[in-house]
């Protein structure tokens, strides 16, 4: 190609700049949580961001070594399967399941809220634990079997709250999920004026996707890449590299888990 080495100098920036890119959203998103609590507050945003900077630039000196290259992507690897995939289902239990939770029990019967959230995040535990542990390679029967057992949890849960079935799905199903799919799409209309008929639509899409359909796809993608990792380490790394990839998403979890316990202060906005 003519003008290689032009070529190569272009190269080089664009993975400079892409680089530059994604340090800017990772240091924006850390910064903020940290400028949220009270010592940040107090703190100037520009000392946070040098901080975070130094801090940034001597963790990912190990990288520089001649084994750095395995050590990313093992790493790479058991942040962006096992911990994101694990955040996103836990991001969904949150806000599908616990938000209004509460509320909505003192509204019905806890009968019907507690049937349908064991009914359902203890089926999809296990039947995405037994799926890719007897039958992995037949796993789309664990997965029609999982949504077999979700109707009779559906069913007795809306026979146990005594009402219409229209108004168990306003009322329990749809808990949540529908009062923050309203409080969006409220924002793309002037105030006062009449709902759209999209936005009917969009509430029920959305609603079952973070609801239903997203913890499925998620926990079973999660144990299926645990599957394939247990019945073969994961690049062909030894173990005591993908003990050291685990540590990560370990930290990760007991972070999350530390700061929901610690962490109950309420917004003062």
């Amino acid at each position: 190609m003519k003008g290689a080495n032009f070529w190569a100098v272009i190269f080089g920036l664009t993975l400079f700049m892409l680089g530059i890119d994604s340090s800017f959203s990772t240091l924006e998103a850390t910064s903020t949580v940290i400028h949220d609590t009270k010592i940040g507050m107090k703190t100037p945003r520009k000392l946070v961001a040098l901080i975070l900077c130094i801090c940034g630039v001597i963790f990912s000196l190990v990288y520089c070594f001649n084994w750095g290259f395995t050590m990313f992507d093992v790493v790479d690897h058991y942040l962006n399967v096992y911990l994101m995939l694990l955040m996103g289902v836990l991001e969904c239990l949150a806000v599908g399941w616990i938000y209004e939770a509460e509320d909505i029990i003192k509204k019905v019967n806890k009968a019907t809220v507690v049937s349908l959230f064991v009914g359902y995040w203890v089926t999809l535990f296990v039947a995405g634990i037994m799926t890719f542990t007897l039958i992995p390679d037949k796993f789309y029967y664990g997965m029609l079997a999982y949504w077999v057992t979700q109707i009779v949890t559906i069913i007795v849960s809306w026979r146990l709250s005594g009402l219409s079935y229209k108004e168990w799905h306003f009322t329990v199903a749809m808990y949540g999920v529908r009062k923050l799919s309203r409080t969006m799409t409220q924002l793309t209309r002037a105030k006062g004026a009449p709902r759209q008929r999209w936005e009917d639509v969009f509430d029920l899409w959305w609603g079952v996707s973070i609801k239903f359909i997203s913890p499925f796809m998620l926990w079973f993608l999660l144990t299926f890449s645990i599957g394939l990792d247990l019945k073969n380490n994961y690049g062909g790394y030894h173990v005591f590299w993908q003990c050291l990839g685990l540590v990560f998403p370990i930290m990760g979890m007991l972070i999350f888990i530390v700061a929901a316990f610690v962490c109950t202060e309420k917004d003062p906005n």
